[in-house]
């Protein structure tokens, strides 16, 4: 799960929001050879006044589904990388929390996890917008979010990324 804040949001910058991510990521076995790993966001968004005038909203915005096929081998310099479809599904509750367009377009993630306990990498897609209604704007939107973490025993994480749309 990840929360994020955002204040001085929206068109007028007098806007906030809270946004939180429920990402499960799943792998699933092909073959001997293959990995799928399904990868789903779920969004839980409450934006206040980021578009002036239109109030508070809350509810579940837009679902991105990723299916990364990748080698369960690693590359010769130990990463492991996985490439696929992602879909972006109009299943907002409220018209100010999505797109109301289907798209799609490809995903692609490398990452390298060391001896150390650091892994770091870089995960992308791009999507276009196949359908939906057409009185909203169409989508042809790019979303890059590299990442570095390090395991600190016990269960623990310390995570950072940058994501950029």
């Amino acid at each position: 799960m990840q929360l994020n804040y955002d204040d001085g949001f929206g068109l007028s910058d007098e806007g906030n929001r809270f946004l939180l991510n429920i990402q499960p990521v799943i792998p699933i076995s092909i073959n001997e050879d293959w990995n799928m790993i399904s990868r789903t966001i779920l969004p839980l968004i409450s934006p206040d006044e980021v578009i002036p005038g239109t109030g508070s909203q809350s509810g579940l915005g837009d679902v991105t589904q990723s299916l990364f096929f990748s080698p369960k081998a690693l590359t010769a310099s130990d990463w492991t990388w996985g490439v696929g479809p992602a879909l972006l599904l109009p299943t907002a509750t409220d018209d100010l929390l999505g797109t109301e367009k289907w798209s799609a377009g490809p995903t692609a993630v490398a990452l390298k996890q060391t001896a150390g306990g650091w892994t770091y990498g870089a995960l992308a897609n791009h999507l276009w917008s196949v359908a939906g209604d057409d009185d909203r704007a169409d989508i042809s939107s790019t979303f890059l979010q590299p990442f570095l973490s390090k395991g600190l025993g016990k269960g623990r994480t310390l995570a950072f990324n940058l994501e950029s749309s």
